[in-house]
């Protein structure tokens, strides 16, 4: 027995003198050569200024490292809160910094940072503090803004100087030249920068504003002809084979003929949901789609495999195979949450220029 053991220890040692330094690695690539030609390709097609969205981490890409590859491009930045906005300047970056939904708490910020007058208590402090703000008016999404009475009354009233911009948000395509006619009505009286079309740009074209406000389409998703920014690989750990009516991961998933099962180093941890019923879950490994076997675990998947893959290949999540469309499709929701749901993955990030 003692025999066995060493034998079988002393191949390890061997073998792994042979395996790659990323065997089990996830990784991660951001290509900010296509983030920059997607927001040339934006600011050409749109015909105005760009006001570049990199909220919730830049939708899993990086907010600084998207951000300093777009400060030339982009007049503006877009976030959600004080602490995204708060990380921008803490990385270098001095365009002016609009801040959608958090409410100025009368502290000192930079003098970039443009917070945004949704309700009249934030109007109110914002107008106490002298700083410059901007204006959200609600054209039919009720989730922040002045309603348009509200606007009618407001406008007039207020220090023009002082406006950094106005703006508003198509809630649905079928909407969208509806609510910019009702938009371009209620701001005609303020000569200032008006923006409403984000990654929907191409909608109601003639009445595009004077920024486009686009976040999901700067990494490739919501208009045509964009490059997709982000890729990410996982690693096989095991290729084991099973056999009818073998039990595969948590729960219970019977093999329903004899396989190859390849167990991968990404779960839902990193972003790669679990199945509802009913759902599917796949993968690439060599340009083949593979099937996801039993439910997505904590740290890792398992799925069906072709005959020859082995450990330390690579399984494509986001690629030149699969986009975040076709997980979306999988997933029963939209690009949006594939994108800040894998962007939050433990994978090695890569920025390549």
């Amino acid at each position: 027995m003692r025999d066995i053991v060493l034998l079988f220890c002393s191949g390890l040692v061997r073998n792994s003198a042979v395996l790659p330094a990323y065997y089990k690695s996830m990784e991660m690539t951001i290509n900010l050569a296509a983030l920059r030609r997607n927001a040339d390709a934006i600011i050409k097609r749109s015909g105005t200024a760009l006001c570049a969205v990199v909220k919730c981490n830049a939708y899993g890409h990086g907010d600084i490292e998207c951000a300093l590859a777009l400060r030339d491009k982009a007049e503006c930045f877009a976030v959600a809160d004080i602490s995204e906005a708060l990380r921008l300047v803490g990385g270098g970056i001095k365009n002016d910094i609009l801040i959608l939904s958090d409410m100025y708490d009368e502290k000192g910020y930079p003098e970039n940072f443009i917070f945004t007058a949704f309700d009249e208590l934030s109007l109110m402090r914002l107008l106490r503090s002298g700083r410059r703000f901007a204006l959200k008016a609600d054209t039919g999404m009720h989730r922040l803004g002045f309603d348009p009475l509200q606007c009618a009354n407001i406008i007039p009233l207020l220090p023009v100087k002082k406006i950094h911009s106005v703006f508003t948000h198509i809630y649905d395509a079928s909407a969208a030249c509806e609510q910019a006619e009702l938009f371009s009505f209620l701001t005609r009286a303020l000569p200032v920068k008006k923006h409403i079309f984000a990654s929907n740009f191409s909608l109601c074209a003639s009445s595009a504003g004077d920024y486009v406000r686009c976040g999901i389409a700067l990494y490739g998703y919501g208009s045509e002809n964009l490059e997709k920014v982000m890729s990410l690989d996982a690693r096989v750990l095991r290729v084991c084979k099973v056999l009818p009516g073998d039990n595969i991961g948590y729960g219970i998933f019977r093999a329903q003929k004899a396989a190859n099962i390849a167990t991968l180093d990404i779960g839902y941890g990193d972003g790669f949901m679990r199945k509802a019923p009913g759902e599917r879950r796949s993968v690439a490994i060599n340009g083949q789609k593979c099937n996801v076997a039993g439910q997505v675990c904590m740290d890792m998947t398992m799925a069906e495999v072709a005959d020859g893959v082995k450990s330390g290949d690579r399984a494509e999540i986001l690629g030149a195979t699969l986009t975040a469309r076709h997980h979306a499709q999988e997933w029963n929701t939209n690009e949006y949450e594939v994108l800040v749901s894998l962007g939050h993955s433990r994978a090695r990030r890569k920025y390549i220029n």
